[in-house]
């Protein structure tokens, strides 16, 4: 499978010290609520934390933190210095900044914001889950179990992500014989994520210079990336010569621009695994884990879909635009559990910001993580309530949406928000119309910080045929 089944976290940290890293990263997080405004006299090199999503519900703040005007105003996010020290010219779009940002970010918008680009690929993310849902029915152990969803949902992701890019299945879910450099390449992917994240408390720059094991992996995983992301994209030339192919891939979309090089196509693709396989599959399992610790909620989505889809019949995309609540369902995992758990820019101007002056070029800071629990913000903050994110809910409960930003904002808001919306939409509505979903144990399941929110150990679903 692609997800590698030995999924070898080679890390020169052990579990203890990872664990106790994330324990560190969990703690400024709930510290940084505390704190809220107060760290406008902090160094250059120090972030600047924003505890309250209220900081940004003025009009003009908002203009400020998003910056979706000329390359000159656009606000900079933190580089990803891991990969700018190993890689030159900089990796994908990702850690871009300034004009060149603004430059690729626009070709690439007219890819991934049409909305063609996702209609055209609906039968495709269908047939995906179609598989899964198949899969799942027979992975289950013999008290309806599914071990390590996790697993399964970064298979799921990989294989829509790959057919919506490649425009052909990679065999994630159903194996294949023929695809042996794909998976290879996911694979390093995967790894050049885990290796990121076991950096993440140390200096890239430390480990380069030192050629510490963690170093060298990563520096291999990216290599044989880019090295397997050339083949592909070679093979893939090769056989386009035309765009009469239905869907489309991005990839033949990509090919066809005659501003963009081959490395740069090669690295671009590279990033779009890289960020968006374990984003779109960690916000699915934590919904699903929502859901099946919360089976009133569970069954207010089998009734919406039962509404509007008969039994046996399949959820197409007219039939998802009349199902608002698994699109609440999803915005309150991610309130609870943002993947992303912060929003960082680097401001380009002075700014006034929840009563502090803070001068440009401060690394501002966001937790989303501390907004979206905040009773300021949000009436009963730790419970699951997707009623909350209905046009039609009562009123008198406090939301306020500005606090719960899990895309990000502006024009450094996420590209692949509405590809990854209407994945999560499909399999979380197919799901619960196929399955009753249940917790494994009683444990409830604590997050770990790595790069993204993830859980501390692997989440099993009971999953009992409808």
């Amino acid at each position: 499978m692609c997800f590698p089944c030995a999924r070898m976290r080679n890390s020169a940290l052990t579990r203890e010290r990872r664990n106790q890293r994330s324990a560190r990263c969990l703690s400024r997080t709930r510290w940084m609520g505390h704190v809220g405004g107060k760290g406008a006299g902090c160094s250059s090199a120090e972030p600047l934390p924003l505890g309250r999503g209220s900081a940004l519900q003025s009009r003009r703040r908002r203009a400020r933190f998003a910056q979706s005007g000329s390359s000159s105003s656009v606000a900079s996010r933190p580089v990803r210095s891991r990969l700018k020290v190993v890689s030159r010219p900089r990796l994908g779009l990702r850690n871009r900044d300034g004009p060149e940002w603004i430059e690729r970010r626009r070709s690439l918008n007219n890819v991934f914001l049409k909305p063609k680009t996702v209609t055209d690929n609906v039968p495709v993310f269908n047939d995906v889950i179609t598989d899964l849902l198949e899969r799942w029915q027979q992975a289950r152990d013999r008290s309806g179990v599914l071990q390590n969803v996790e697993r399964e949902l970064y298979n799921w992701s990989i294989e829509s992500l790959g057919s919506m890019i490649f425009g052909r299945r990679l065999g994630c879910i159903a194996q294949t014989s023929s695809m042996d450099n794909v998976h290879e390449f996911v694979y390093c992917v995967q790894q050049i994520f885990n290796e990121s994240a076991n950096m993440s408390m140390i200096s890239p720059r430390v480990a380069y210079r030192l050629r510490l094991p963690v170093w060298r992996r990563f520096v291999k995983a990216a290599g044989r990336a880019l090295e397997l992301g050339k083949q592909e994209i070679g093979v893939h030339g090769s056989a386009v010569s035309n765009l009469t192919q239905q869907p489309i891939s991005i990839l033949s979309q990509l090919l066809f621009n005659e501003n963009m090089t081959e490395t740069e196509l090669i690295r671009i693709v590279t990033d779009l695994f890289l960020a968006a396989a374990d984003t779109t599959s960690h916000a699915t399992q934590w919904a699903l884990y929502l859901l099946a610790k919360h089976p009133e909620q569970q069954e207010r989505l089998l009734h919406s879909v039962r509404s509007v889809v008969p039994d046996g019949q399949p959820i197409n995309e007219d039939s998802l635009a009349r199902l608002p609540y698994v699109k609440a369902v999803i915005r309150e995992a991610l309130r609870l559990y943002p993947v992303a758990p912060f929003l960082t820019r680097i401001l380009s101007e002075d700014i006034e910001l929840g009563g502090y002056h803070i001068p440009a070029g401060k690394l501002i800071l966001m937790s989303l993580y501390t907004t979206g629990r905040d009773e300021r913000h949000f009436s009963e903050p730790n419970q699951f309530r997707p009623e909350r994110w209905l046009r039609d809910r009562d009123r008198s409960g406090q939301v306020n949406s500005w606090a719960c930003l899990p895309f990000g904002l502006g024009a450094r808001s996420c590209i692949g928000r509405r590809v990854a919306e209407v994945q999560m939409q499909f399999l979380i509505a197919r799901t619960v119309q196929q399955f009753q979903l249940a917790p494994s144990t009683d444990k409830d399941v604590q997050i770990k910080m790595r790069l993204i929110t993830t859980p501390e150990e692997p989440i099993s679903l009971r999953m009992t045929p409808r």
